[in-house]
Formats: structure tokens, sequence, C-alpha cells
């Protein structure tokens, strides 16, 4: 299993384990959580698809120089900070600025013809 793997499924667990060990982790932050580790698997696979075609594609993030573990950090960082963040506007704010970054993050590289390569099996995926 890649480290990217992981760091989701410890993101998904952590968002719903929030909601039941804190009062101030509400079912909406934990909504919010999931669909930040939604968004930041997309951009991920997208990624991973401009790493593997470096003929077509560059990678615009000079931050990004492997992007299982660059993608790791952040599904861990992010959920870390949130938790972390006082439970009202300013939670919400951070999952939906990010939300909303990685949005336009991933239309844009589908503008570009990048494709989203999903699948957890080897062998197995699916272009979209």
């Amino acid at each position: 299993m890649r480290p990217i793997d992981i760091a989701i499924i410890v993101a998904c667990f952590a968002a719903v384990w929030f909601t039941d060990s804190r009062a101030e982790w509400s079912e909406a932050d934990t909504a919010r959580q999931i669909t930040v580790t939604a968004s930041l698997y997309a951009d991920w696979r997208q990624t991973s698809y401009i790493f593997d075609h470096p003929e077509r594609f560059t990678e615009l993030n000079p931050l990004i120089r492997n992007p299982d573990n660059y993608f790791a950090v952040c599904a861990v960082g992010h959920a870390a900070v949130a938790y972390l963040l006082p439970s009202g506007w300013i939670r919400s704010t951070w999952q939906n600025v990010t939300i909303a970054g990685q949005a336009l993050v991933t239309a844009r590289n589908a503008e570009r013809g990048v494709k989203s390569r999903v699948g957890f099996f080897v062998g197995y995926t699916i272009y979209f």
C-alpha cells in the first residue's frame, strides 16, 4: 500500500473519529473534511498522471517532488490543522478555502488535458 493510500484512510477515519471524540467537532466539520480529503485525492491522481507523462505536462507546483509523499502529508496535515482550529467560522473557512482551491486546481488541470487516474487496485485504472 502506498503512503497516500494510508494517509487517505487515516484522514477519513480521523474525521469520523473527531465527530465522536470532541464536542466542538460537528458533523458539518466531518463532511467538509471528507470533501477536502476527496479533493486532495483527485488532485493527487492528476498530479501522478502529470509525473507519468513528462513529455506532455509540467507540474506547476514547485513543492511537489514526489506526489505520493506530498499528498499524504497534505491529507494528514490538513486534518490535524482543522482539528486544532477553533470550531466555527475559522475551521469552516480553512476547510472551504481548501475545497475551493482544490476545485480550481483540478479544473485547470482537466482543461490542460490532464486525466485523473482513479483506482486502488494494481493493474486496474480508470481514466476520466
